[in-house]
């Protein structure tokens, strides 16, 4: 289950936002949710993604689609970690 930090982070991206047509500050929030997800270590899934998204009546299709927005900005993060560690820029 998402705990709640991360689903007031979530709400917060959610909330303002149109599904008709996601905007630049509403792409802000979600990155500004992803980013906090990734440094305070969240356990949060893409299942979890999904089933916030489509609770607050979001259609399935653009749930699924946020959900592999998700786990491709981890992705990002976590291999843009390594490359700050290997050249010894973070500890």
């Amino acid at each position: 289950m998402i705990n709640s930090r991360a689903e007031n982070l979530l709400d917060q991206f959610i909330e303002p936002a149109d599904p008709g047509g996601l905007n630049r500050h509403d792409w802000t929030r979600f990155h500004e949710f992803l980013a906090a997800v990734h440094e305070e270590r969240i356990a949060v899934t893409p299942t979890e993604v999904i089933n916030q998204v489509f609770s607050r009546g979001w259609p399935e299709s653009l749930a699924q689609s946020i959900a592999i927005f998700f786990e491709h900005g981890l992705w990002l993060l976590e291999d843009y970690d390594g490359y700050l560690k290997r050249r010894g820029l973070m500890p």
